[in-house]
């Protein structure tokens, strides 16, 4: 019994001492995680608020493709492809139906006018000045119409030099001109640059760079503006040199003049259309309405006008003989050029300005050139019968009056300064001096990598047809032909603008001096728009070289210029009045 017991007894100590050795790593690991306790889980995070159920998720901007770019270098976009940035109260965009399932995409002014219409391939803008403008994207070509008398097809031309090149033929009330344009790739996006088919030889752009032997007087009658209606109307705005000691000042007014026709039928055919529209009479023409006398003084003498149905003749009391010719006579601002012929001061030009004082006074200054001498005086004129129009001309209805010469508008117009048209001028002599070099050697095309619209080295630009932008407050104003920017900053932003400051303005466009966004591709196409002009002002002292009054040019032969001259585009007539009538009937459906 007592082995029995013994036997049991070790038994259990078998186990006791194996239930010991089993519990003491169990009771050490316990006690080692209680002296380093596991670190806590992180707290789950909120939840985010609830959003209200009218507001939206931000939508992360979107690298837009920049306008411009074409066949495989980039996916072309209308020029104004790019959103402008919205005006406080101005975004008023919505979806439409259209017939054929097509959808359009509209934005109205808070009056509820139609700013813009966007579908598939075509946009129609309506600026706030001017006339429509319609621009259509099909098969590699790119339509544009503006208003119902002008527009162009541009379409690829040629390939030469690895350069690519595209021809633009305008049509204006019929009569077709072709321009070539040469593309180009500058950080991601695709610029075009104006491309001469032709240049003079480089003599030729000395002459017109370098001063003349003598200052050249060239009267509004000899350059056919005496008497025009849009001369009149931006009166105020536009005075020319009364002397052109060089030809890069003659090409300054050249090209000024030319943007202001332009500007001028512009506006009379939008406000025809609206006048159209509304079935009112349309809108009223400049006419001459002058009293028959004037007594005038000035601080030289004085003399007594009489009128003879065309011009104001006047003999003054120093001997000198003169013929003054009405630009402008209205309630707005009087402008008269005055020319003489014979007495003492033959050879005298100059121009009168200024505004109805009282019901039988009329004065304000005059500037003039003789004998190569500027002079200025203010003058003084009376009438025994009133000097008011008998009937108020108007401008082109639905555009305010300018501001009388020198004077400031309600909107911040001022006169074209000297000082802006010598920044137009000198321009002008960059580009004389770049096609001079190009015409030494055609093969190598001028103009640089860097576009003209970011190019550090120009900063003004001559606006040449209208368009809309946005001011520093968010409020969109228009710049129409005539106007003039300069560039302030030289990378674009997203939306591929940049920032500009309006350095001359006309009444009822973007006031000067205040800080617009423009687009990089608008600020392009005005310089493009420039070296034309300049071009063609170059044909015209060409053409007329030693004749009234310019001065004998040297040799004005041509040599061939980048690409040869293209032929006009024989359906371009037809595709853009094909334009006019896809946009008539879209905004036809849009309006129902």
């Amino acid at each position: 019994m007592h082995s029995a017991e013994a036997s049991h007894r070790r038994g259990w100590t078998w186990v006791i001492t194996c239930l010991f050795f089993l519990a003491v790593p169990a009771f050490a690991q316990n006690n080692k995680k209680k002296s380093t306790p596991p670190p806590k889980r992180p707290a789950p995070a909120a939840k985010p608020p609830a959003r209200p159920a009218n507001t939206r998720r931000p939508v992360t901007p979107q690298r837009r493709l920049v306008p411009g770019a074409r066949n495989n270098m980039a996916i072309r976009r209308p020029a104004n492809f790019v959103r402008r940035p919205a005006a406080p109260g101005l975004r008023n965009v919505r979806t439409v139906s259209l017939p054929g399932g097509r959808m359009a995409t509209v934005r109205r002014l808070p009056n509820g006018r139609i700013a813009t219409i966007r579908t598939r391939g075509m946009t129609i803008r309506h600026p706030l000045r001017g006339p429509r403008r319609v621009e259509i994207e099909r098969n590699g070509r790119t339509i544009v119409a503006y208003g119902r008398h002008g527009g162009y097809v541009e379409r690829p031309y040629m390939m030469r030099g690895g350069r690519r090149y595209f021809q633009r033929t305008y049509v204006v009330d019929g009569r077709t001109r072709v321009v070539v344009y040469r593309s180009y790739a500058y950080r991601g996006a695709v610029y075009y640059r104006y491309a001469p088919v032709y240049y003079y030889h480089p003599v030729y752009y000395r002459w017109a760079y370098n001063p003349w032997p003598a200052p050249v007087y060239y009267a509004p009658a000899a350059w056919g503006w005496a008497g025009s209606p849009w001369y009149g109307y931006y009166g105020p705005y536009f005075a020319p040199y009364p002397v052109y000691p060089a030809a890069s000042l003659w090409l300054t007014d050249y090209i000024i003049a030319a943007n202001l026709q332009a500007a001028y039928a512009a506006q009379a055919e939008a406000n025809a259309a609206q006048a159209s529209a509304s079935n009112a009479a349309p809108p009223a023409t400049y006419a001459v309405n002058v009293p028959p006398t004037l007594n005038v003084c000035e601080q030289g003498g004085c003399s007594t006008w009489t009128w003879d149905g065309a011009h104001y003749n006047a003999a003054w009391s120093n001997g000198s003989v003169s013929v003054l010719s009405v630009v402008r006579w209205d309630a707005g601002a009087v402008v008269l050029t005055r020319t003489d012929p014979a007495g003492v001061s033959a050879g005298n030009y100059a121009t009168y300005t200024g505004r109805i004082l009282t019901p039988n006074t009329v004065g304000g200054s005059v500037a003039g050139v003789y004998n190569g001498n500027p002079w200025n005086e203010t003058w003084n004129g009376t009438s025994a019968t009133p000097v008011l129009v008998a009937s108020v001309v108007a401008p082109p209805a639905g555009d305010p009056p300018p501001a009388p010469s020198g004077a400031q508008g309600g909107t911040g117009q001022v006169q074209l300064s000297p000082q802006v048209k010598q920044m137009i001028a000198d321009e002008v002599k960059a580009q004389l001096a770049s096609e001079q070099s190009a015409a030494a050697d055609p093969s190598q095309p001028g103009g640089g990598d860097v576009p003209a619209a970011l190019n550090p080295a120009v900063r003004v630009f001559v606006v040449s047809s209208g368009f809309d932008v946005v001011n520093a407050s968010g409020e969109e104003c228009a710049l129409t032909p005539g106007d003039v920017v300069m560039r302030l900053t030289d990378t674009p932003d997203e939306n591929q603008r940049v920032s500009a400051r309006v350095l001359s303005s006309m009444q009822a466009d973007c006031a000067a001096g205040q800080s617009v966004t423009v687009g990089v591709q608008d600020l392009q196409e005005m310089y493009n728009q420039l070296l034309q002009q300049v071009d063609s002002g170059l044909k015209q002292l060409a053409d007329n070289s030693g004749k009234g009054g310019l001065p004998k040019a040297p040799d004005t032969s041509t040599t061939a210029g980048e690409v040869p001259a293209p032929a006009a585009d024989p359906g371009a007539a037809a595709q853009v009045a094909g334009a006019q009538q896809q946009a008539d009937q879209t905004e036809a459906a849009v309006q129902q």
